[in-house]
């Protein structure tokens, strides 16, 4: 099957769920001399009062601060917060070291916090303080191609490489070969590679098709797994060890990929 004929199969521009972005090699630099915006370190929502507090990243300055989830930001050095947008504007007018006021509800009291702002980090950096050393969100996908099990629960004891990926993602190809080598090496000791992507199945079956597969791609629908592990980019790939804890996290073809598999030859050495 050609490649023409393989994106004929894929949704247009991927409707559902955030805008993903592919392979960290493909991103331009920062210009010389550029800042990233400062940077709170939480994920937020549209509040009842303000911005509620969804998330709150470790080592971040909301962290050190002392907001928690359920938390709502009204004020930001006193003038009125309408939105999670208004939010994000604000802090992107704001330089790293700066310090802000904002005046938190939570429960039934206010009161004033100072935080001082940090720089925003790269997105592999969130990614590992989210989900390093932490339980891998359960998922339970349907099998687009290949043999086994979409049941996270039912790999407990398994050592689990997860590559979240995409029919149109030319960054991931360059990942396959090293993950059916390591799947083929290994799976008599307990590894499993499971490929996730969000689209149909003919397009999930198409692509395993053409890059000879021998791992199994799970339809991921709606995009939940990829919202619940917090996947912004292609190719994002998370070694999960026995106890189903993720004990490697990284974006990107290249080394990346050469350090999940170590990760995954580590993680095999433990036995249950």
């Amino acid at each position: 099957m050609s490649r023409r004929v393989l994106a004929a199969l894929v949704p247009a521009a991927l409707l559902m769920g955030a805008p993903l972005r592919t392979g960290l090699a493909e991103r331009a630099p920062d210009p010389p001399g550029a800042e990233r915006p400062a940077w709170l370190g939480v994920g937020y929502e549209d509040g009842r009062r303000g911005v509620r507090i969804k998330e709150v990243i470790e080592g971040t300055p909301a962290e050190r601060a002392g907001l928690v989830v359920g938390d709502e930001i009204v004020r930001l050095d006193g003038s009125a917060l309408s939105a999670g947008d208004d939010l994000k504007s604000r802090l992107d007018a704001r330089k790293s070291g700066e310090t802000v006021v904002l005046e938190v509800a939570r429960g039934g009291r206010r009161f004033h916090l100072r935080v001082a702002l940090a720089t925003r980090l790269e997105p592999e950096e969130i990614l590992q303080r989210r989900r390093l050393g932490k339980p891998a969100p359960v998922f339970d996908l349907p099998l687009a191609s290949g043999a086994g099990a979409g049941d996270l629960e039912r790999l407990r004891g398994k050592v689990v490489v997860v590559e979240f990926l995409a029919t149109w993602c030319e960054a991931c190809r360059t990942t396959y070969r090293a993950l059916a080598d390591l799947e083929r090496r290994r799976s008599g000791d307990g590894l499993v590679v499971l490929g996730i992507g969000d689209e149909s199945d003919a397009a999930l079956r198409a692509l395993a098709g053409l890059e000879q597969l021998p791992f199994a791609l799970v339809r991921d629908i709606g995009g939940k797994a990829r919202t619940d592990y917090g996947v912004t980019d292609l190719p994002t790939i998370m070694v999960i060890d026995r106890a189903g804890v993720v004990c490697y996290v990284g974006i990107g073809p290249g080394l990346p990929v050469d350090h999940a598999l170590f990760a995954a030859e580590r993680a095999l050495g433990s036995r249950p």
